[in-house]
């Protein structure tokens, strides 16, 4: 399939920040096409879409402006929904234009092959996702445009929309939903449909910029001291034993303090 013909299409190419920003040095990301009510809108708690609002899960690695291959985050921006597959066996067509998935069917998340970011057949040799799980979390798949069609090696693979494993539950940085969800959401949506992803709080975003020294250093003295001061810590040095000096009652066993109980 071919890329949709549209303004501003945000392909991975452009290295993103880690709040979904340019990093010093690079050029502004193009802007983020313009959502519709029907569009599909992640948020903080859960996904709207037409007016509905239905509890998800995203990546396990929160969102991420620079997603990378396994970081079990869930990319940030806005995307396509590019194909719908299915399960022959496990329901019935949710719409005209689903795919079935046939024993076989594989997804390429191996960087270093040409078939990065494609769905493949077996016999595959390289690292891929197997579509006809033994689970239901494939029963019902819908396809994104991230990384696709033009993968860049190791920027992130099968981005899917799928049902949850338990509510949740985080994945490996797709979006799931309940099952009734979505189906409910398949039967009404289209290609080309948007699915928002913006950054949502700094709890959700991953931070990709390393700990400058001296706030390290800071860290650290201010985590020691906050074990030193601790009522825990306090506790536990006050009841260890003493130690007596080699050379005075070196064959006497430590006595513990009046008080504290140690253990048999």
């Amino acid at each position: 399939m071919a890329a949709p013909d549209r303004p501003g299409f945000i392909f991975p190419q452009v290295l993103r920040g880690s709040r979904g920003l340019p990093r010093r040095g690079q050029r502004p990301l193009p802007p983020l096409l313009p959502m519709t009510p029907c569009d599909l809108v992640l948020t903080p708690t859960h996904l709207r879409f037409m007016g509905r609002r239905f509890p998800c899960a995203i990546g396990r690695g929160g969102l991420t402006g620079a997603k990378r291959e396994g970081d079990g985050a869930t990319p940030l921006g806005a995307h396509r929904v590019t194909g719908m597959l299915y399960r022959p066996d496990r329901m019935a067509p949710p719409a005209d234009w689903a795919v079935p998935i046939r024993p076989g069917d594989l997804w390429s998340d191996d960087p270093d092959h040409a078939d990065y970011n494609l769905m493949v057949r077996a016999p595959y040799p390289h690292s891929h996702e197997c579509l006809r799980r033994a689970d239901p979390l494939y029963d019902l798949v819908l396809l994104t445009d991230w990384n696709w069609p033009r993968a860049v090696r190791g920027a992130g693979s099968a981005i899917f929309i799928h049902e949850w494993r338990r509510p949740g539950y985080p994945t490996a940085g797709c979006v799931a939903l309940r099952r009734e969800h979505l189906r409910w959401i398949a039967a009404r949506v289209t290609l080309a449909q948007g699915l928002s992803c913006p950054p949502l709080s700094r709890s959700h975003v991953i931070r990709r910029s390393p700990i400058p020294r001296a706030h390290a250093w800071r860290q650290g003295r201010w985590r020691a001291r906050n074990r030193r001061s601790s009522p825990s810590t306090a506790r536990s040095a006050r009841c260890a034993p003493r130690s007596c000096p080699a050379g005075r009652n070196a064959g006497s066993a430590p006595r513990p303090r009046a008080g504290c109980t140690s253990a048999p």
